[in-house]
């Protein structure tokens, strides 16, 4: 995806997506969502630099998928408490 306004024609669609917490440490961000620049602007407030969405998929039981991902990452969780593989 070229920029964030391309990201609106997929608002209301579930979809995947992992982004860099930090590209320093490659701390990465997983989760889904039906609104994923809703989601993107959320997250950014407050931040000096914008994060960067680094992979975003369109996909049928997305909070399925969501749990699978987790749990196969759960061996690269940074904190306990904080879902940032």
């Amino acid at each position: 995806i070229e920029n964030k306004t391309e990201l609106n024609k997929y608002s209301g669609f579930e979809s995947i997506y992992f982004f860099a917490v930090d590209d320093r440490k490659m701390d990465w961000k997983v989760g889904y969502t039906s609104d994923i620049v809703h989601r993107l602007r959320n997250y950014n407030v407050g931040r000096i630099k914008e994060i960067d969405l680094k992979y975003f998929a369109i996909v049928k039981n997305a909070l399925l998928i969501e749990k699978c991902v987790k749990l196969k990452l759960k061996k690269n969780q940074v904190f306990k408490n904080k879902e940032i593989y």
